[in-house]
């Protein structure tokens, strides 16, 4: 008896998780089955017959047979007051039984697959066909260059480049504009001051080799000679800056006859690294403007810049208290549902230098009200720190608790602890 239990059992959780049609299937099969044993059941009682007098009298109601009494009361509840009162507490459990099957289960059974389709959808199950479509997987340093490649394909003229990644979008559509703006219209190749700083912010902070990118930049002096010793050769560092101001990290000089001097250096002052990059700073017979010029620059910056932290500001509490959520299964019937939010941390920027006179605002994009269910996780809105109309970093809002919908079985377990037996 248990190995049959089981076998059903299992059976009929391999069925009813599977696609929605199996979950309709042994709902109808169980009304079936129920209304058939009902059906028998009614045998026990006198029903009311049609006659021939009473089908063929035009002014007399027609009474219905059995079989049609029996769906009439367990389709539509109402028809109870028609049935003659040695039949009503039959007709009670033909009413009650309907109302489970019906209401009850064939509600949570289309609940239940609305739910699922959704969480297939986020997790990416249901696809959708792209046409003219061209989808990258992933961001790194080469995805440009291939943008660029495919632009200039006439094959792919009227296609639309799509990128999935876990980057922030605005990340990336900055790192290709700026791949692909240092090349115009004629093919010129160029660079720009903001290039330059970003070069420069990479090897003195960011890159791996930094510590020797620092040590080999910062030597004033090398002397090394060739592999038989027979020649010795003296390399000079040209960065006069070094030694123009205290806290002088490294810096690099250039020369073109279209941009002129031109000079990217950096200088940490306390806990603030300050990067000056100037182009077109003089041609010949003016080689040393580029040093008054970054010296002028750097002042300016550590006498008005001053560094904060994203993290370090406070939030509003309040912006981002608990959220109602509406139909959604709480502790009682009638009961007001919240639930909790949560804040991601900050991922980017998270330390900056701003005027001393500016303020970083908060501006707080997120849903007052839910609508069950809501599951852990779910994109609530955004909450970003502005300075000015710049945009410096966003913090995702998710939900952090799950609840559940309001349904029929919800509604009878609660019903049933307000009048235990």
């Amino acid at each position: 008896m248990n190995l049959l239990t089981r076998l059903f059992a299992l059976h009929f959780d391999r069925s009813f998780s599977g696609k929605g049609w199996r979950q309709l299937a042994w709902l109808f099969g169980v009304i079936v089955t129920v209304f058939l044993l009902i059906y028998l059941i009614s045998f026990a009682f006198i029903f009311p017959e049609p006659s021939l007098e009473e089908w063929t009298g035009i002014d007399k109601d027609v009474p219905m047979g059995r079989l049609l009494q029996l769906i009439c009361l367990f389709i539509d509840p109402g028809n109870i007051v028609e049935v003659p009162p040695y039949l009503r507490w039959f007709s009670l459990l033909v009413v009650v039984l309907g109302l489970i099957l019906f209401c009850g289960l064939l509600i949570s059974v289309i609940s239940n697959m609305l739910e699922r389709r959704v969480e297939r959808y986020r997790e990416g199950d249901i696809v959708y066909p792209l046409q003219n479509h061209i989808v990258i997987i992933g961001f790194d340093n080469m995805v440009p260059t291939l943008i660029q490649q495919i632009c200039d394909d006439t094959h792919y003229g009227n296609c639309h480049i799509l990128i999935q990644s876990t980057q922030p979008a605005q990340e990336i559509r900055s790192k290709i504009h700026t791949e692909l703006d240092a090349k115009n219209e004629n093919g010129f190749h160029h660079t720009t001051a903001a290039d330059l700083s970003l070069i420069m912010r990479y090897c003195i902070k960011t890159s791996e080799m930094t510590e020797q990118f620092l040590t080999i930049t910062r030597e004033g002096q090398y002397q090394f000679s060739d592999i038989d010793g027979k020649n010795s050769y003296t390399c000079c560092n040209h960065n006069a800056f070094l030694q123009m101001m205290d806290g002088a990290l490294s810096g690099k000089t250039g020369f073109t006859g279209n941009a002129g001097y031109c000079y990217v250096g950096a200088l940490k002052r306390d806990d603030r690294t300050f990067i000056v990059a100037l182009l077109a700073c003089g041609w010949p017979n003016n080689k040393t403007y580029k040093w008054a010029d970054t010296k002028k620059l750097m002042q300016y910056g550590i006498s008005r810049f001053r560094k904060i932290s994203l993290d370090e500001i406070e939030l509003d509490a309040g912006e981002y208290a608990p959220v109602q959520v509406v139909d959604g299964q709480g502790t009682k019937i009638g009961e007001e549902v919240t639930t909790e939010l949560e804040v991601a941390p900050v991922k980017e920027n998270v330390e900056l230098l701003i005027e001393k006179d500016q303020e970083v605002h908060i501006e707080y994009q997120l849903s007052r009200k839910l609508y069950a269910p809501v599951t852990e996780g779910d994109f609530i809105g955004e909450i970003t720190y502005l300075l000015g109309d710049e945009v410096l970093a966003k913090r995702v809002v998710t939900v952090k608790n799950t609840v559940k919908r309001i349904d029929f079985c919800w509604c009878v377990k609660k019903t049933a602890e307000l009048f235990p037996m």
